[in-house]
């Protein structure tokens, strides 16, 4: 049997697996850098990853953009999202950290409300102060 490729329009997928696509173009990248990764979605997470002869696993939600959240602050979780055809992946903490100067997102009605605020895209000041967490693929 020969298998037929076209590319898929992922306006016309499901958001559990618009997901696990963004997770699995994540990993190929992580894969080049030595990173093992397993599709394992839990409360806060998407996937697990460690490095190879590493035994220290991370657990990272995967986003198709910047997402900060109240009930993740304080906890051990990493956050992997895209901004146009860039990744970046940080711990959730320290994207709050990063970007708390440079956006007035803790007076958002989203976070006062709700407790989260999302980033439809990054300016420049949040790109700059983002810059240490992006993983470039093809390295």
């Amino acid at each position: 049997m020969i298998l037929k490729f076209e590319k898929t329009d992922r306006a016309h997928v499901s958001s559990p697996e618009r997901q696990q696509l963004r997770y699995q173009e994540l990993a190929a990248i992580l894969g080049e850098y030595g990173y093992l990764t397993a599709w394992n979605p839990g409360k806060y997470t998407h996937f697990s990853m460690r490095h190879v002869g590493s035994s220290q696993e991370l657990r990272v939600r995967v986003s198709g953009r910047l997402l900060l959240r109240k009930d993740m602050l304080g906890g051990d979780h990493w956050l992997a999202f895209q901004d146009q055809d860039q990744w970046y992946l940080a711990p959730h903490d320290e994207l709050v950290s990063a970007v708390h100067g440079v956006t007035s997102y803790q007076t958002s009605e989203s976070w006062l409300s709700g407790g989260l605020h999302s980033f439809p895209g990054l300016s420049g000041g949040i790109s700059a102060v983002l810059k240490p967490y992006v993983v470039k693929a093809g390295q």
